[in-house]
């Protein structure tokens, strides 16, 4: 793909909406996402909190939820690259609503 002014350059390709591809949804799965790693985080960081609490190198309680949230350290990890996709969708999805033909609501 030649990088001419013609084509728009490599970032304008990478941006520039495909026909056929509802970028609303594909954003909402992008935020859905990003969503469910703050809110693992959010989940760690208050389970952690709670029953990983270290006092004289020694753990605050055991049980079955303490033993939850160290398993649930670093999870929010696997969804991180939502984020940046979440941004390039929404960028995506702006220059794809104006493409898109606008209705009018007196036909």
């Amino acid at each position: 793909m030649p990088l001419s002014s013609e084509s728009g350059g490599l970032l304008l390709w990478f941006t520039r909406p495909s026909e056929g591809i509802n970028y609303n949804f594909i954003s909402s799965i992008y935020a859905l996402g990003a969503v469910l790693s703050l809110s693992l985080f959010g989940l760690e960081y208050v389970l952690s909190s709670i029953y990983l609490q270290k006092e004289d190198g020694e753990d605050v309680e055991e049980g079955s939820l303490a033993e939850f949230s160290r398993q649930l350290e670093g999870l929010h990890l696997i969804f991180m690259p939502f984020f940046p996709c979440l941004l390039w969708s929404l960028f995506v999805r702006s220059r794809w609503s104006k493409r898109q033909p606008t209705k009018d609501k007196n036909a």
